[in-house]
């Protein structure tokens, strides 16, 4: 990290300290002022009022900044977790799992979904939440089917970052894909099938990928990725995939104007250790995290603390 932004950070730091003290030594040129005004009404009144306003707008003020800066003091406090459904954010943040490699799988596409998809095109239907929707009694019935032969389930492994999208669609904005070090392999395959099947509804939706390039976090626009470039997370890595998404929050940021509370952080494709990063990531912070059900409901989910204090600032 350059000096400058270590000095600037150890600034940060300081900052809360700096205006606790500002605040200490305005209240004492207050307190002296406000004395001399109510001891001393000689024709030098004046000079004496003009000080009394100019230090009260100057308390004033650092005990705005002292309120502004209150986390910093008191952090909130985790009291508890709550499950609710995921509300619908601008900003989707998936990490994407490998494709399912299989017979029954072509284009990225399982076959007993595919045969959805062309059943609902001749009616119609062109929408992914209509495909979700068809492919639930579909989904039931071979969950059945394979507990009566007593067969493993056929899973595949895109299901649930297109349940994910499907459920934020109506005001999604952007879609970010983060990938391993093994699905940068397949990242590709994986917007083809969505521009394939779902060009339309799509249509206005910016889809990046979170890479690595010479070893730092990298946004880059789908579609225009060379994997001779570029490289993926390791999943299992903690400080990577929170370096990563601290750069991707700023990105958001700076390119699409986004809020921390337009983030949501799909973690459903990630492994053990990045819901326990993007837990981490996401405290004291207005960001949310979700988890796609396996159950035959198949909700998503949404997983926020519950702070004892005031409500969490961001930092961006």
């Amino acid at each position: 990290m350059p000096d400058w932004k270590k000095f600037r950070r150890k600034i940060g730091d300081l900052w809360p300290w700096i205006t606790a003290s500002a605040a200490v030594v305005a209240s004492h040129w207050f307190a002296v002022s406000a004395h001399e005004v109510l001891t001393h009404h000689l024709p030098s009144f004046v000079g004496i009022y003009s000080n009394l306003v100019i230090f009260s707008v100057i308390l004033v003020i650092a005990i705005g900044l002292l309120y502004w800066v209150r986390n910093y003091f008191f952090r909130p406090r985790t009291t508890g977790m709550k499950t609710v459904k995921a509300p619908q954010r601008k900003h989707l943040v998936i990490f994407l799992s490998r494709l399912t490699v299989a017979s029954w799988v072509v284009d990225g596409v399982a076959n007993f979904f595919a045969e959805v998809i062309k059943e609902n095109r001749k009616k119609g239907k062109n929408k992914l939440e209509e495909d979700i929707e068809s492919f639930n009694p579909v989904k039931k019935k071979m969950i059945e089917e394979a507990k009566a032969k007593k067969e493993n389930l056929r899973l595949w492994s895109w299901e649930q970052p297109l349940r994910a999208i499907a459920h934020h669609l109506p005001v999604l904005k952007t879609v970010t894909i983060v990938c391993s070090i093994d699905t940068i392999k397949d990242v590709e395959l994986f917007y083809r099938m969505l521009k394939t099947n779902y060009k339309d509804c799509l249509a206005g939706i910016e889809i990046d990928y979170l890479l690595i390039e010479d070893g730092s976090p990298v946004l880059v626009p789908a579609g225009a990725m060379s994997t001779d470039i570029y490289s993926g997370f390791e999943f299992s890595g903690f400080d990577e995939i929170c370096d990563g998404l601290f750069f991707l929050v700023k990105k958001l940021h700076e390119r699409y104007d986004a809020k921390e509370s337009q983030i949501m952080i799909d973690f459903t494709g990630g492994k053990s250790v990045v819901p326990a990063v993007a837990a981490a990531f996401t405290i004291n912070r207005p960001i949310q995290n979700e988890y796609v059900d396996t159950d035959p409901n198949w909700e998503v989910l949404g997983y926020d603390l519950v702070m004892g204090t005031s409500k969490a600032k961001e930092v961006m």
